[in-house]
């Protein structure tokens, strides 16, 4: 959509793309990753515990990577009772 509009708007940076081109390498390596972004140029690598050393290492030799972040995967769902009175 950004890219479509009127003016477009380029959020991603060189660096976005390489990220993206070496989670697609790791995964015809076997490492089991996947990419996906937000609004900016901030690329989030979504992998399994047991590959995170890996994807890591590939990620921190790509230039323009500042910081790597880790992340737990959240609980899983469940209902909640609502406190609306509507």
């Amino acid at each position: 959509v950004m890219m479509t509009s009127k003016p477009p708007i380029m959020y991603w940076k060189p660096t976005s793309l390489l990220i993206m081109h070496e989670v697609k390498k790791m995964r015809q390596k076997g490492i089991a990753a996947a990419y996906t972004l937000d609004a900016g140029s901030n690329v989030h690598v979504i992998c399994t515990e047991a590959s995170y050393e890996k994807v890591e290492a590939n990620l921190q030799d790509i230039p323009g990577v500042i910081k790597i972040l880790k992340s737990p995967t959240g609980g899983g769902a469940c209902l909640i009772q609502s406190t609306s009175t509507n």
